[in-house]
């Protein structure tokens, strides 16, 4: 069985695919940034979006094939109060 993934070249590529990604689904919240071990994305996001990011990061792997390895550092905000106690 052949990969029919697209295979992207540079890590430029991914970033900006991601980016691409992100942007599309509104997910404006979480940065893509490239540290030694690969691009790592981060952020906090809502239960919702969450799920949408999910699904994105779960197309980007069945969709291309990456040369740097793409590290998930996004988790959910839903832990913490909508004001600030002082």
């Amino acid at each position: 069985m052949t990969d029919k993934r697209i295979r992207l070249s540079s890590a430029d590529d991914v970033r900006h695919q991601l980016s691409t990604m992100l942007s599309d689904r509104l997910l404006t919240d979480v940065s893509v940034e490239e540290t030694p071990d690969g691009l790592v994305l981060n952020g906090d996001l809502k239960e919702e979006s969450l799920l949408v990011y999910q699904r994105m990061l779960q197309r980007f792997k069945t969709l291309y094939d990456s040369p740097v390895t793409v590290l998930d550092n996004v988790g959910s905000n839903r832990n913490t109060l909508p004001f600030v106690v002082v």
